[in-house]
């Protein structure tokens, strides 16, 4: 017996892909810079940066299911990243400024991401 199972297909914008696309990349490649750039870890940071890495793929997958805790969760870990920016400047191969724009455009986009669909859920409820 084969049961017949609709399909999970959420239609995403090509400026999502973007978006996961440069973030993907952006975390792991800090991630990358921090652990060569230290000669002796100690298990804590490990853990902290494996559980940042976790975070940045479980955001993306929620990004990717429409999730209504993708954005919230993109906002925290952006800000996240931002208090910390000074850290990995250090050792990251970009300017401190350009990590700053582009968490902060990200934080950004988050919020506004967020707003947009406050309102939408309100109003759709109103109807």
């Amino acid at each position: 017996e084969n049961p017949v199972r609709e399909k999970f297909d959420v239609p995403v914008s090509p400026l999502l892909h973007i978006y996961t696309i440069t973030h993907f990349l952006l975390s792991f490649i800090a991630v990358d810079f921090v652990v060569k750039s230290m000669e002796l870890m100690s298990q804590p940071v490990s853990i902290l940066l494996v559980l940042y890495n976790l975070w940045s793929l479980t955001n993306i997958g929620l990004l990717y299911e429409n999730s209504s805790w993708a954005w919230p969760s993109e906002m925290i870990r952006c800000t996240v990243t931002l208090l910390l920016i000074n850290q990995l400047a250090v050792v990251f191969a970009l300017p401190a400024f350009v990590l700053q724009a582009v968490f902060t455009g990200s934080a950004l986009l988050s919020s506004v991401v967020m707003a947009h669909r406050m309102v939408s859920s309100k109003g759709g409820k109103q109807e």
